[in-house]
């Protein structure tokens, strides 16, 4: 597993970043289990996720190297749509924001 130090130290002296690091509560690599209305069972790990008054904000981190960045975020909206439903459903408080933060470019998507 490739380390990408750089990236995180830019993420944690970003504004998100400043916000996680104020944040009370954040959860890091949650996995969780949630029962779908159709009897089907999603299972995933939220990479990172922190509260603030008003609600979540949910962060997944990318690896991937990305060439395109509409196809990055049409790749992974569905899956950070279900996570965000996944935690809203677990702690019954709202996800307030959702973002991607991709390591290679160094740069936060909001969702």
């Amino acid at each position: 597993m490739q380390l990408y130090i750089k990236g995180l130290a830019e993420f944690f002296q970003s504004p998100l970043g400043q916000r996680m690091l104020a944040s009370p509560r954040v959860r890091r690599e949650w996995a969780f289990n949630l029962l779908m209305e159709s009897g089907a069972i999603l299972q995933g790990v939220i990479d990172c996720a922190f509260q603030e008054d008003d609600g979540w904000v949910l962060v997944d981190y990318k690896t991937d190297r990305i060439a395109d960045e509409a196809a990055f975020l049409q790749r992974y909206e569905g899956q950070i749509g279900w996570y965000a439903r996944a935690l809203e459903t677990i702690t019954g408080m709202p996800v307030k924001e959702k973002y991607l933060y991709s390591l290679s470019l160094g740069k936060i998507f909001a969702v």
